[in-house]
């Protein structure tokens, strides 16, 4: 009887062990910005098939967890474009009336509006660091979305 149940559960191990989604890769890392760490940043990285991209904030530490959807974390397998940046609009609560200020881009245009920035995504989990350098930043830089 225990060499059936053990035969059986190693069977279930073996199945189970290939079925893994090899289609979506964990992403998470550090940002820095001049050697310190990005806040309030947000990352994007667009896969160059031109699929959907995957997106997060950078934290008070720079770092950051991809999300592909709001419950699927993570980004596609492959290449990606990524993008960094800090701007934001200012917006109004057509309710209240309230409105927040928009954010200045602090980060330079290479890495956004004219990123040359690429990351690899590979299946299981991924941390991918980016240490930008200082450099021009456009007055206004259009913010990437999904």
């Amino acid at each position: 009887m225990n060499v059936v149940r053990f035969a059986g559960i190693a069977l279930l191990l073996v199945f189970f062990s290939g079925c893994g989604d090899q289609t979506m890769g964990r992403v998470s890392g550090t940002v820095t910005l001049d050697g310190k760490p990005l806040p309030n940043a947000v990352i994007y990285f667009q896969p160059v098939n031109g699929e959907r991209p995957s997106g997060a904030p950078t934290d008070e530490k720079g770092h950051y967890d991809l999300m592909y959807a709001t419950t699927t974390a993570g980004a596609r397998v492959g290449e990606h474009k990524v993008t960094i940046t800090t701007y934001s609009e200012m917006t109004i609560d057509n309710e209240t009336g309230n409105h927040s200020d928009g954010t200045p881009e602090l980060v330079p245009d290479i890495y956004n509006v004219k990123s040359e920035l690429t990351a690899t995504v590979k299946p299981g989990h991924n941390t991918i660091d980016f240490n930008l350098e200082p450099g021009p930043i456009s007055k206004r830089a259009a913010t990437p979305g999904y």
